[in-house]
């Protein structure tokens, strides 16, 4: 047999009852809560049938003490398995018939059965639940001898008694049922609308988000748009109509910081108080900026030097729109010859 042909192994019986067995925290803390009412049942029928009259010991002290525990079994499983504890419940009534014992702690585990079942199981596995636990009772009581009930008590009062306490704990059990099946709904309710509210809070967000995403793509391509014919004018009249070319440089610095504040009062809105603040680093410099920077410097710088040829004309010390800084040089004597230029070679002060 090949290995793909063999059997796949199964898992052993112990690990899978161990699976079985194990229990949530809930679970386990109600076996243990029932287990506690199960242990105070039985200490109270044996007290009860230690201090009562001899007349009311029906059995010796071991088939009552063994009656008692079984009944407490079926109390302390009532939570954890309540089919199992019907069925331990039907057999003790059937061998009640035989040992003509009756345990205060079987009774006490028919009525709170039939409220488990009621609390916990739907209407109709309620309905088969409580019957087959009051069904063989009725039917005791029917074929009962007439010696046995007591005295000032007839058989269809004794039935009438059983149908009411045992209808009290069904519904009273249908009642809770009905609270926790309310509660669960509205639990659903509540997630179910907490939900929908994370997701239009979610949707809103993202409309948000997408209507400043069009209105920055809006404005910063009109803004550039401008820049773009702006920078393109005054390339072209630069060299006949250096003044119009000025102001269009000085509308397309202009524009460009309005760009920049827009840009900022936008984002700013997408921004949270958890985000840390950017830090802040030195930009990129472009090559074009370098090299444009460097000649600007050079041209100024040639200009302040050649001007100590001409005394009388007026040259500021500094000028207003260069990267650069030349100090001026003032001339010594008339007859001696300006000296020639220094050339910069970048964005640094230089001097003459």
């Amino acid at each position: 047999m090949t290995r793909v042909d063999a059997p796949a192994a199964g898992r052993p019986l112990w690990g899978a009852w161990r699976e079985r067995l194990r229990l949530d925290p809930a679970t386990r803390r109600a076996g243990i809560y029932d287990a506690l009412l199960a242990a105070g049942i039985v200490a109270i029928e044996i007290v009860l049938t230690a201090t009562g009259p001899p007349s009311l010991r029906e059995a010796d002290w071991g088939t009552t003490v063994g009656w008692s525990l079984v009944g407490g079994l079926a109390l302390a499983l009532r939570r954890l398995s309540t089919w199992g504890a019907i069925v331990i419940v039907l057999g003790t009534v059937a061998g009640s018939v035989v040992t003509h014992h009756q345990p205060i702690a079987v009774g006490v585990a028919i009525l709170v059965l039939t409220y488990t079942a009621a609390a916990q199981f739907a209407l109709l596995r309620a309905a088969v639940a409580s019957a087959l636990l009051w069904g063989p009772i009725l039917v005791l009581n029917l074929t009962a001898p007439a010696n046995e009930p007591p005295d000032g008590m007839s058989v269809p009062y004794i039935m009438f008694l059983d149908v009411l306490i045992g209808m009290v704990c069904f519904f009273v059990g249908r009642t809770v049922h009905a609270r926790r099946t309310s509660v669960l709904a509205l639990e659903e309710r509540a997630r179910v609308a907490e939900q929908n509210q994370r997701a239009l809070a979610e949707q809103a967000v993202g409309d948000e988000r997408r209507r400043i995403a069009r209105e920055l793509h809006d404005m910063v391509a009109h803004h550039v748009s401008v820049m773009g014919v702006l920078a393109t004018g005054a390339r072209r009249v630069l060299s006949r109509d250096p003044a119009s070319a000025d102001e269009a440089l000085a509308t397309i610095e202009d524009t460009s910081r309005a760009t920049l504040r827009e840009m900022r009062r936008l984002l700013d809105v997408l921004r949270t108080d958890a985000e840390p603040a950017a830090e802040m680093s030195p930009s990129r410099v472009w090559p074009a900026s370098r090299r444009l920077s460097s000649r600007y410097a050079r041209r100024d710088c040639r200009s302040r030097s050649g001007s100590t040829a001409h005394p009388a004309r007026s040259t500021p010390a500094w000028p207003s729109r260069s990267t650069g800084s030349c100090r001026r040089r003032s001339p010594t004597r008339s007859s001696t010859p300006a000296t020639p230029p220094r050339t910069c070679g970048s964005a640094s002060a230089c001097t003459g």
